[in-house]
Parts: C-alpha cells; structure tokens; sequence
C-alpha cells in the first residue's frame, strides 16, 4: 500500500486539496462528516491509478469526487440545497434522508470497487494488444471525409431540418434515436481523420500539407461544429463529442498532471457558463452570476447529483418502488413511446418531473446519478447488484484495445464519455452512447483486414499507384 501511496504523490495531493477546497467553501461542516467515506473510497481507488497520462480512471474518480464530495459539501443549507434553486426555497429535506442519499453513494462506491478489482479484468499478452493495431493509408481519409458528410446531412435530416439543429436546447424539438446514429458516425469518422492527421504530421509534415489533409480536417471539424457547438447541444455532449476528437488530434496522450489542474478550472468556470449558452445563447452571459443563491464564485454550479439522490429517497418512501420499470425502461431505450404507449419514464424523469411539477424546479431535465436508478427500482439491494456489475463490466471494458495507429480510440471515447455517464441521468445518454459503440465497430470490422504487424511502426501508409 504504501508503494501505491509514494508513487502517486501528485494525484493525492491534488485530492486532497480538493478535499480542503470542499472544506472551505462547505456551509455546513458537518457536510465533511457525511462525505469522508466516499472521499476515502475514492482516495483508495486513485493510488491504484498508475498511469502517466489522463486515463479513464482518471476522469471516472475525478467525477466521483466532485459530484459526491465536493458539490454536496457546498450545496447543503439547513436542509435545503442551493442547486436546486427554487425548488430548494420550498422542500426542506431531513438528515435521514440525506443519510440514505449517501448511503446509496457508498453502496455504489463500494459495490463498483470490488467489481473493477483487477481478479476480473481480462488478461492480455503482448501479442493479443499488437493484433488489434489497424494499419491505416493515406487514402483513408477521403473515406471518411465522405462518411462524416453522410452523417452530417443524415443528422440534419432526421433532425427536422437546419433550423431545429441550429436551435437553442429552450427550443429545440426532440429528435428520433436514428438522428443520433447519423450524429455518431460523423464524429468517428472526425476522430479518425484527426488520428491520421496526427500520425501525418509527426512523420511528413510536407505530405500534411501537399495532400491536402489539413483542409480536410478543419472541413470536418466545420461539419461536426455545425452540429455540435456551445448554443445548439447540452455541454456534456458537447464535451463528450469533441474531448476523443482533440485526443486523437494529439496523439491520445495528455499529462494527467496538466489534465487534472484543466478539469478543476472546466467545471468550476466553463461548465456554467456553457449550461447557460447552450440554453439561452451567448446574450445570457450578461446575467451570469457566480455564487447563485448565496454560494460563492468558486461553487460547483449546475451539478445536482446528490440533490436529486436525496429527492429519489423522498420520492420513494411517499410512492415505493418501482420494481424494475426503470432499469427495463434503461435497456429498451431503443424502443420508441410510439410502439410501446406504457413504456416506462427513467428515473431521472420520475425525479425531474417532480420537482419541476410541485416544487417549482426551473426545468425537469436534472441529473441523475445511475445508483438512484438502481435505487428507484428495488431499494439497496438493486444498487449493490448492479454497482457490482457495473464494475465488472468497466473492468473488462477498459482492457479492451483496439488501436489505429496505436491509438486506442474506444478509449478516447469512454473517456469523453464519462462526466456525462456519471451525471446522467444514462437513460438519455446510452442511445447516442450505443451509436457511437456500433459505429466504432463497424469502422473496426471495415478496417480490420490490415492489422499492424509485430513492431511495426504506427504511421499512415501511402498507396502506391
């Protein structure tokens, strides 16, 4: 233990700053009371971490901190939480009730721990790692220059048109799950062609320029910014999208020292401000103000996590469980409300509606942490069992490699992917979430006749005519 401690001097001292920072900014000190487990459990788990660079842990465990340890420190008042203003002005919740949120949060914790512990992860050789190496031309880039502009006007179409996409989210209309695959190969398509831009310019910085592969990089990028962009799309999938793309721009490697000091400034700073572009525009930045509520300008804002746990418990000893009809309603995403009448609402929009409907919450579509799913549906219990299998399955899913250009893509998307899939609520993520997976397959099964041979170096090959 103490081996893992000394090799990681900077991730602890970076948590537990973290921790002192929850402390000073607390209105409540007995909030570090309620939060110490987790944040030990999330300590445990970071010197496990041996990384050099940014890695999907992580990303994983910094999440978990700031949503469960940091933003529940600052947000409880007397009972109320400042996050979820107004609503906060009318309920007051009880410590019971708090302490049952936490205990979903340490349920979960501790569930996840033992599910990703390293006796379940697969075993790789050296050998198996090399046999997932694509090898890719320089041709390819045309390729996929074609399919990002399928999926750009496919996107569009299946959005309703130009004016729907370029919308504000106050006024944009749902759009239909086939909308997101289109959505989904136009951004593999871009991280692929950023990876062998980044391959391209490490070796031949002339042939980057001749061939004209710069060009079409930013023609790429203008498409995905059309759909994607900081006044039109929530900003986790704004980050989700476009964090693999500058990733595989830059090699897929980024210092998790300067990552880490990136992440605290994104989501203290940047987060708010694009909550508020994304719905209102950039006109809104006018009446930006930081510390709504009372909080101070270096409150988390926007990040309701724990709040809506609490509510989940609320919710639960007024109307039960829900045995089941939220995690059916999780895996059958796919299914439209077309065909299935009765399907039921995810937890997040159990949770949402109903303080948007009796407490005057501004709007339904909070997040909404998975273990509340889990909860919704049968008590502790459900939360242990899946928390367990959730850890196995990121157990195994974080081994898995398949490179272009050594490069493990799959990985730069989890790792997009991840503030989103731990704020949720995951019920209105997966589905663009499993485009995004099939896509990658699909791009794999095209590409994998060519796989890199046994230290052979990564770099774009050219045709010969």
């Amino acid at each position: 233990m103490w081996k893992l401690i000394s090799s990681n001097p900077f991730r602890l001292a970076f948590y537990f700053l973290m921790w002192v920072f929850a402390a000073l900014t607390a209105r409540e000190l007995w909030t570090l009371l309620l939060t110490l487990p987790a944040f030990l459990i999330v300590i445990y788990n970071v010197i496990q971490i041996r990384s050099k660079n940014l890695s999907t842990d992580d990303m994983l465990w910094f999440c978990m901190m700031m949503f469960f340890v940091v933003s529940p420190c600052q947000s409880i008042n007397d009972g109320y939480f400042s996050s979820l203003a107004p609503a906060g002005n009318k309920v007051q919740y009880k410590l019971p009730e708090m302490y049952a949120a936490m205990g979903i949060v340490l349920i979960w914790l501790l569930g996840f721990t033992f599910g990703n512990a390293r006796f379940f992860a697969p075993k790789k050789t050296k050998k198996q790692r090399i046999a997932r190496n694509v090898r890719m031309y320089n041709t390819d880039i045309y390729l996929l220059l074609i399919s990002g502009f399928i999926g750009t006007v496919g996107y569009i179409f299946f959005s309703g048109g130009l004016g729907n996409v370029l919308a504000s989210r106050r006024h944009k209309e749902s759009v239909e799950i086939v909308a997101y695959g289109f959505l989904a190969a136009q951004v593999t398509s871009t991280i692929l062609i950023s990876v062998i831009v980044n391959k391209s310019w490490k070796f031949d910085w002339g042939f980057l320029l001749r061939s004209g592969q710069i060009i079409i990089l930013l023609i790429c990028y203008a498409l995905m910014f059309l759909c994607l962009n900081i006044w039109n799309c929530p900003r986790f999938i704004f980050l989700g999208s476009w964090l693999p793309v500058a990733f595989a721009l830059f090699g897929g490697k980024v210092n998790y020292k300067t990552s880490y000091i990136a992440l605290f400034i994104g989501i203290i700073i940047v987060m708010p401000i694009l909550s508020i572009t994304s719905r209102s525009g950039t006109d809104a930045l006018n009446d930006l103000t930081f510390g709504r509520s009372g909080g101070s300008a270096f409150q988390v804002q926007e990040v309701d996590l724990f709040d809506t746990l609490v509510h989940a418990v609320y919710i639960t000893k007024k109307d039960g469980f829900m045995w089941g009809a939220n995690i059916t309603a999780i895996l059958l995403f796919f299914v439209p409300r077309n065909f299935w009448h009765q399907k039921p609402i995810v937890g997040g929009l159990v949770v949402g509606n109903d303080l948007h409907d009796h407490f005057g919450a501004g709007t339904p579509n909070l997040s909404f942490f998975i273990g509340g799913d889990a909860y919704l549906d049968f008590g502790y219990i459900g939360v242990a069992v899946i928390a367990v299998l959730v850890g196995v399955i990121w157990a195994r899913v974080r081994h898995m490699e398949i490179r272009y250009l050594g490069i493990n893509v799959p990985d730069l998307v989890l790792l997009g992917f991840i503030p989103i899939l731990v704020r949720g609520p995951v019920g209105a993520i997966i589905g663009y979430l499993v485009c995004m997976i099939c896509c990658l397959f699909l791009l794999y099964t095209f590409f994998k006749g060519r796989m890199l041979a046994m230290g052979e170096t990564p770099v774009v090959r050219r045709r010969k005519a």
